[in-house]
C-alpha cells in the first residue's frame, strides 16, 4: 500500500441544496478536507447561496447541472484522482425519475459520464489503482443489497461495477441512494451515505 499523508478523509452524502448544513459540517470538521459526494443541488436556483468552505471539495450527482458545477469553487470535475489522498472519484448517474423532471430546470441530459469519458475514466483508474474509491452511484452488484430494482443498470453503474473488477480499493464511498448502509465484498468496504451523513476515514499509515 502506498504511502499517503492526511490524517482523515470526510465524506458527506447528497446536500440537495441544503448549503446550511453542509457548511455546519465542514465548519466542524475544519480542516480537515470535506468531500461531498453529488446532488450537491447545484441548478436548482439556489446556487448563490452555495457556501464559502475552504475545506470542501465536491463531485456531481444527476441532480446538478454539470455546466454550473464546473465553474463552482472546490468542484473536483467529473471523475479524477486526487495523488496526495489516493484518492479516485466519480460523479454522475442516471435518473430513473427524469420522466417527471424538466429538462433544463430539473433534469440535465448530460447527468451521466459519455462514452469517452467512461473509457477516459476506466484508464486513469487502472493506471492510478487507488485505496479510496468515492462515487455518487454504487456500482450495479450492489443494487440488489441496496433494495434497488435495475436489472440493466445504466452506464454509469455498470461502469463502477467494472472499475471494481478492474481493482479492488480498500474502501468505497457513495451517496445517491439515500440510504445508511456498510457491507464487505471481496475485501473492500462499501458505505453508502444518506443525505448529509458523515462518514471519517482515517487511512493506514
Amino acid at each position: 500500500m502506498r504511502q499517503v499523508n492526511r490524517t482523515s478523509l470526510i465524506f458527506i452524502g447528497d446536500t440537495h441544496a441544503k448549503f446550511k448544513h453542509l457548511k455546519i459540517i465542514c465548519d466542524q470538521f475544519f480542516p480537515l478536507p470535506c468531500i461531498q459526494l453529488g446532488d450537491m443541488g447545484m441548478g436548482f436556483n439556489f446556487d448563490h447561496e452555495f457556501p464559502k468552505c475552504p475545506n470542501l471539495f465536491w463531485t456531481r450527482g444527476n441532480h446538478d447541472k454539470a455546466t454550473t458545477c464546473r465553474k463552482t469553487k472546490g468542484y473536483l470535475g467529473d471523475f479524477g484522482y486526487l495523488e496526495f489522498d489516493d484518492l479516485f472519484y466519480v460523479g454522475g448517474a442516471y435518473s430513473i425519475d427524469q420522466a417527471r423532471r424538466i429538462e433544463g430546470k430539473s433534469w440535465w441530459r448530460d447527468e451521466e459520464l459519455t462514452e469517452q469519458q467512461a473509457d477516459e475514466c476506466i484508464e486513469l483508474y487502472q493506471k492510478t489503482k487507488p485505496q479510496v474509491v468515492c462515487s455518487h452511484d454504487a456500482p450495479l452488484f450492489l443494487y440488489g443489497q441496496l433494495g434497488v430494482m435495475f436489472p440493466d443498470g445504466s452506464r454509469t453503474n455498470r461502469l463502477l461495477s467494472r472499475l471494481f473488477e478492474l481493482h479492488k480499493p480498500e474502501l468505497w464511498v457513495f451517496a445517491h441512494h439515500h440510504k445508511s448502509f456498510k457491507t464487505s465484498v471481496e475485501g473492500v468496504l462499501f458505505v453508502g451515505l444518506n443525505e448529509l451523513e458523515v462518514f471519517r476515514f482515517s487511512p493506514a499509515k
